[in-house]
């Protein structure tokens, strides 16, 4: 035991603390800091080191505050500066009383720091302010560029500000392939948000560097990008599959073969065969030397179940998964919530009633962990069974169920496919889906069959009741689809062609985000106009505000369509419930 005399001075109590830490024994350099540093506070050694030990015992915030609480004492202290940067993306949320400190900061590493924290606290208008002010003040700075700037606005969803620091790097010549492909982003997020006359605009900027660069793999990366965002997988898939040829470990790949799934032309062993590649190459890319998980074999003891997902709110993952996972047998589980979800932006009522379930000790935001923060954090709360709901979907954790985070791993809910992951053990599926003797050899996984199903949605409140078919006072039929218009296919669209052909007064009724632009709706009544359908038949539908005003418009439907190549589930359910019957085919994917 270290006491008090044994560090007279503050050189022998850096000394003893950084001996500690040679050993890695961060528990200790915890025990040991907080008492030399409350001894010596303006000690930089101390401060840092403290910082680097409750960092690695995953308490960033409580690191990030002791930081800002010295620099704002010692305003040039580079290297604490330098800490903060580092761990300030890990936090859940910027705690605001730190912005007038760092905003304090004079050196250039502290006035990037403090731009950085703008952004990250969503404050567009005052980052692009203080990002002026820096390049105002340190001319030749180069540490924090504008594209890393744009990139940064980008991953933090503060699109205009972003779009404004692309303008100014173009200035008046055709900007280079890299900056387009990310002008590309940018434009396609503001459209689907509020926005969707800037979808154009990003089509003709991909367009345009496709004429240009043919052969540049950011040409093909953008114009996957705008088909998809046309709903035409038929169109984006060729562009997608070309660039992953040449980045077979890119990001974009799991999203990319979660997309397969739309393409109706895909047999199911080309979509197994996907699924494993990419399960085989995310295992190759881990860390191989992690220790096993500790199994506890005592079986009278409560199971400790670990959910993971980014949909932990309102979201159909969320729908289907409120009425099921809080109502678990609590003298058998104990159950645990890893949300990918942002807490400043996406903390919205449905993920509060998920958190309220499980209380603060069994809930986790962990959308700025690294994947060796979340395999430890899953380590540490000893859970026995994880259970992913996201597989290969947007914001998904995929790698830590490859470095194997608990004994038991398992598939449910929000992926419509086996992950093809060697260490995802088990898959929840039903009969329907998954019919017996049909799906083993296309699932890594086993299959274990629930016997009424896998889903249970729960409907919200204020819905409107269920309408009379608008057929009689419209004195005709119409067919409609609200499902995502990426799973409409040629087959899809030509089958629902000749329909309309048999009944020649019906109508069809399309709702999707991707409807809200115009050149998509053109783009859809000209592939039904191939097949012979009037373009006048057909109505369409876009982003609608509320869930009672969506529901609201199946009062226009008479009878709803299921897409061939990827059937609806929620859409489904919701037609349903409003009174709406399906028109669906046995055996599509």
């Amino acid at each position: 035991m270290i006491t008090d005399a044994k560090w007279k001075d503050q050189a022998t109590a850096c000394r003893i603390v950084l001996d500690l830490v040679q050993q890695s024994d961060w528990d200790a350099v915890d025990a040991l800091t907080e008492k030399a540093y409350s001894t010596y506070p303006d000690s930089l050694a101390l401060a840092g080191t403290r910082m680097n030990a409750l960092y690695q015992l995953d308490r960033a915030e409580e690191a990030v505050e002791i930081g800002v609480e010295f620099v704002g004492r010692f305003p040039d202290s580079d290297k604490i500066i330098r800490n903060i940067q580092t761990m300030l993306p890990k936090l859940p949320m910027v705690n605001k009383a730190w912005l007038s400190i760092l905003a304090r900061l004079t050196s250039e590493a502290g006035q990037v720091l403090y731009v950085r924290a703008l952004v990250l606290a969503r404050r567009g208008i005052d980052a692009e302010a203080a990002y002026s002010e820096l390049n105002t003040n340190f001319p030749e700075q180069k540490t924090f560029s504008r594209l890393a700037f744009a990139t940064l606005l980008l991953e933090e969803d503060l699109f205009e500000i972003a779009e404004k620091v692309l303008l100014i790097i173009a200035g008046n010549d055709f900007p280079g392939s890299s900056l387009v492909r990310t002008w590309v982003d940018v434009l396609l997020r503001l459209a689907s948000k509020n926005q969707p006359e800037r979808f154009g605009e990003a089509r003709q900027l991909a367009e345009a560097l496709l004429a240009r660069e043919p052969d540049s793999t950011n040409s093909w990366y953008a114009m996957g990008r705008v088909w998809t965002d046309a709903s035409r997988i038929d169109r984006s898939l060729p562009f997608l599959r070309r660039f992953l040829e040449q980045f077979p470990k890119h990001s974009m790949r799991p999203g990319v073969t979660f997309t397969n799934i739309y393409d109706e032309t895909a047999t199911p062993q080309f979509l197994f065969d996907l699924h494993t590649s990419l399960g085989k190459t995310i295992s190759e890319g881990l860390p191989k030397d992690l220790p096993e998980p500790e199994v506890d074999f005592d079986w009278g003891r409560t199971l400790r179940v670990g959910f993971v997902s980014p949909d932990f709110g309102l979201h159909p993952v969320g729908y289907f998964g409120i009425n099921t996972i809080p109502v678990l047998d609590a003298d058998q589980i104990e159950v645990f919530l890893y949300s990918q979800r942002d807490p400043a932006t996406q903390n919205d009522a449905l993920s509060q009633e998920f958190r309220n379930a499980v209380a603060d000790n069994h809930w986790r935001w962990i959308h700025r962990l690294s994947d060796r923060q979340l395999f430890d954090r899953v380590r540490e709360d000893k859970i026995d069974i994880l259970v992913d709901l996201a597989g290969y979907t947007t914001g998904n954790r995929i790698q830590i169920f490859g470095m194997r985070a608990a004994p038991v791993q398992v598939s449910w809910l929000g992926y419509p496919h086996s992950t093809g992951m060697p260490n995802m053990d088990y898959r929840i599926s039903d009969e329907i889906v998954d019919p017996e003797g049909v799906s083993e050899q296309l699932s890594t996984e086993t299959i274990v069959r629930l016997p009424n199903g896998v889903h249970a949605i729960r409907m919200p409140d204020g819905l409107p009741e269920p309408s009379p078919p608008p057929c009689l006072k419209n004195g005709y039929l119409t067919f409609g689809s609200f499902n995502n218009v990426n799973k409409m296919g040629h087959h899809t669209i030509e089958m629902w062609a000749a329909l309309l052909a048999e009944i020649p007064d019906a109508r069809l009724l399309l709702k999707h985000r991707t409807m809200n632009v115009f050149e998509n709706r053109e783009g859809i009544r000209s592939l039904f106009a191939f097949f012979g359908v009037d373009p006048n038949r057909l109505k369409f539908l876009g982003t609608t505000t509320g869930r009672a005003a969506h529901f609201g418009m199946y009062e226009q439907m008479d009878i709803a369509l299921d897409p061939l190549g990827y059937n609806g589930t929620t859409t489904t359910c919701e037609a349903l419930y409003m009174g709406v019957p399906v028109l669906t085919l046995p055996g599509c994917k």
